[in-house]
């Protein structure tokens, strides 16, 4: 297809007469930098506007690529001072058509990121205005210009693989990331959920445009998808599809649960089987061959691995010496886009193509159905309102509604079941992404909402009369993350549950505020010893719950809101991690690495020991304003612990120590190279001293205040949580 405008590109020239490429990039979040990386390889392309809402991220674009600042917080902006001759379109899907119109009608041609547009009848709008301007629209279909998935295509156009009978394309994605888990601002869920596929609709275009390139315009798909609970609400996070294609049958596979997480496209031909694997960018072919099968499975098996091993080594040759680059596909496309509009020739990716894309995943969804994800409180489905249930009992008589933050987490779950055993009635708060699949099915409220939010928090704790805080920020991320979270989110907490007049608070602390570094080890640990006095070296979390503990003692002090403190051990049950990096780390099946001595003793707490000390901590009028240190009474050794691990599983085992010294050396090795790279280490001396101290931790202050004691023997403890663990491997 050729425009009648391409005329038009010919009046802008540089150089020898070359036709100058004018680039701008709307949207410069993470996938911005292989486009502008890409723009800037082009030989004849200029990067002359970054624009971005956010204008100081358009800004440290610009610096981390050297480009002068270009920043522009709108396009209608940029269009006043620049006249780009193509703009790459790089926000969030649903604001893909309007900035995509306002490009085409200011003259631009445009590059716009998968998926293009919301649905099928906006893609098409879109590609009938650029038809209308004289300008090319292209999709980011990178994959289908992987180096490894041109060669094949060259190999189908010659005929090699004979007629494609059968196309399967299969897209594992693991969504344990920041685009998916994350909240870009308080509340706020990411963009990816509010998709009308949800998040497979981000993904869906990717392993479709394969499918479709070779089994054609289909005739007919069935769809259906499946939840494992991977994704929050139910969300779908299993999809098949099955194409009846004009040219070949197919099936496209998406799954965020298989692992590992592969990516392949497999051509099954009248004359030889393909398959195509993006994770490594290389290709195995398997032709028909009329061999007796005592040569054929031999030579066939050598012939895979020579193929494999040889495109293994090319591949790390064009990377050292760089002409294989991270996102090649993606550069490809980005080139040959420019190329088309230099020479007046169809994009790499053609209109059709696009919009047979569009038109089958409207399909799709049209035979899953749409799960838009609710967040309105969620209340028990039998029980009437607590007005009308207990109106007939004095206040003293009614039982208390107690919040708990947090309630989605190991403790929070479990404190939930114990409330409601004791009689509590329970409203829990959780966040918009957090699975609630666990407290689902308790005659209890959730709120959603987040500690850093007022006005959730204050929705959430309106009406309850007592509080259990365990929210915080466990990520291990930025710091100031999760001091807003940790420490401000609790503030946050403090002071609603003032104004509302709350009853009563149990704050959950942790025993990491310690200053282990200034304690002998062997140490009997009381609650008024020494804080930590150098927190941001001990990491992220102590640094958080230290700051949080701080403030919610100053907060005691200047106000009569009752609040009790509580430290727990490493909490430890079913349905808990069964081995944290304080035990060891598990390298294989049957294969475990551990730091330090066999002897260090376990600050353990099992989780009915710690509900115990939390129940009689929100009956008790005299644990207010005081703090308790809650660990097990029987000190379990890491060696114990780590055999019977192995004993429960059944299979035999092995566990390797590493002496403390060696990993003291590596780990000051592994600082100095940090320093060098201008990097935060993972892992710092000073944090190894304060995990590798044995203590011993004295509770005779709970067990004089409140009564409590560790009911539940270590023993019992550990086979409850191990047996646990054994059905779930079983499962």
């Amino acid at each position: 297809m050729r425009f009648a405008a391409y005329e038009r590109l010919l009046t802008t020239t540089r150089g020898r007469g070359e036709i100058s490429m004018d680039i701008a990039i709307v949207g410069c979040g993470e996938i911005s930098t292989k486009h502008i990386q890409f723009a800037l390889d082009y030989p004849e392309a200029n990067i002359v506007g970054l624009v971005d809402t956010e204008r100081e991220r358009a800004r440290r674009r610009a610096a981390q690529f050297q480009i002068p600042d270009c920043s522009y917080p709108h396009l209608s902006e940029l269009f006043l001072f620049r006249k780009p001759k193509v703009v790459h379109v790089l926000t969030p899907p649903a604001t893909h058509l309007p900035l995509v119109l306002e490009c085409i009608e200011a003259g631009c041609h445009v590059l716009v990121e998968k998926p293009a547009g919301l649905n099928y009848q906006q893609v098409k709008t879109m590609f009938k205005v650029a038809e209308e301007r004289g300008v090319f629209l292209c999709v980011d279909h990178n994959h289908c210009f992987d180096p490894c998935m041109i060669e094949v295509k060259k190999m189908v156009e010659r005929g090699d693989i004979g007629e494609i009978i059968y196309v399967e394309s299969y897209y594992g994605w693991n969504p344990d990331i920041a685009a998916v888990r994350s909240y870009p601002k308080v509340n706020q869920i990411p963009w990816i959920h509010t998709l009308p596929g949800g998040v497979l609709h981000d993904l869906i275009t990717h392993p479709l445009a394969l499918l479709l390139e070779y089994t054609g315009l289909p005739r007919e798909i069935k769809a259906i998808s499946r939840s494992l609970g991977t994704l929050p609400q139910g969300q779908p996070d299993e999809l098949r599809i099955l194409c009846d294609g004009s040219k070949a049958m197919g099936i496209l596979a998406i799954s965020f649960n298989a692992k590992p997480f592969l990516h392949y496209l497999n051509l099954f031909g009248s004359e030889m089987f393909v398959q195509v694997n993006f994770n490594t960018m290389t290709y195995y072919t398997q032709p028909s061959r009329k061999l007796p099968k005592a040569i054929g499975k031999p030579l066939l098996n050598l012939e895979q691995s020579w193929q494999l091993a040889s495109r293994t080594l090319i591949n790390t040759a064009r990377f050292l010496t760089g002409r294989l680059k991270s996102y090649h596909g993606m550069r490809t496309l980005i080139h040959r886009f420019y190329q088309s509009i230099q020479r007046g020739e169809e994009p790499p990716v053609s209109q059709e193509q696009c919009l047979q894309v569009a038109r089958v995943i409207d399909q799709v969804w049209e035979q899953i159905g749409s799960r838009k994800m609710s967040f309105s409180p969620i209340f028990p489905r039998q029980s009437p309102a607590p007005s009308s249930c207990y109106s007939y009992l004095s206040k003293s008589q009614r039982p208390s509604r107690v919040l708990i933050t947090g309630a989605s987490g190991f403790l929070g779950h479990h404190l939930a079941r114990r409330l409601l055993r004791e009689g509590y009635l329970v409203r829990a708060l959780v966040r918009k992404l957090s699975p609630i699949e666990k407290l689902g099915d308790l005659d209890l409220e959730i709120f959603f909402g987040d500690v850093r939010d007022e006005d959730s928090l204050r929705a959430a704790i309106q009406g309850v009369e007592m509080i259990v805080h365990a929210a915080a920020d466990t990520s291990g991320g930025r710091l100031e993350d999760a001091l807003e979270t940790t420490v401000n989110g609790s503030r946050n907490v403090l002071c609603l549950a003032q104004q509302e007049g709350v009853r009563k608070l149990v704050y959950i602390s942790s025993l990491s505020v310690y200053d282990y570094s200034r304690l002998p080890a062997g140490h009997l640990i009381r609650e008024e010893d020494a804080l930590e006095a150098n927190p941001k070296k001990r990491g992220v979390y102590t640094c958080s719950k230290l700051e949080a503990e701080k403030m919610v003692q100053r907060f005691i002090r200047e106000n009569n809101l009752p609040v009790v403190i509580l430290r727990p051990g490493t909490i430890y049950g079913p349905g808990g991690a069964v081995l944290t990096p304080m035990i060891g780390y598990v390298l294989s099946k049957n294969f475990i690495l551990a730091i330090g001595r066999k002897g260090f003793k376990l600050p353990l707490v099992y989780i009915d020991n710690l509900l115990d000390a939390i129940v009689l901590s929100l009956e008790n009028d005299k644990a207010a304003g005081k703090i308790y240190n809650i660990v097990d009474d029987e000190p379990v050794s890491k060696h114990v612990y780590i055999q019977r691990y192995l004993c429960k599983r059944g299979k035999g085992g092995h566990v390797v120590y590493l002496p403390y010294a060696l990993v003291y050396s590596l780990t000051f090795g592994l600082e100095l190279l940090s320093k060098i790279m201008h990097k935060e280490p993972f892992l710092t001396r000073y944090r190894l001293a304060a995990s590798c101290k044995s203590f011993l931790f004295d509770t005779s202050k709970a067990k004089q205040d409140l009564g409590w004691s560790s009911r539940i023997p270590a023993r019992e403890g550990l086979e409850n949580t191990l047996t646990w663990s054994k059905n779930v491997w079983a499962c």
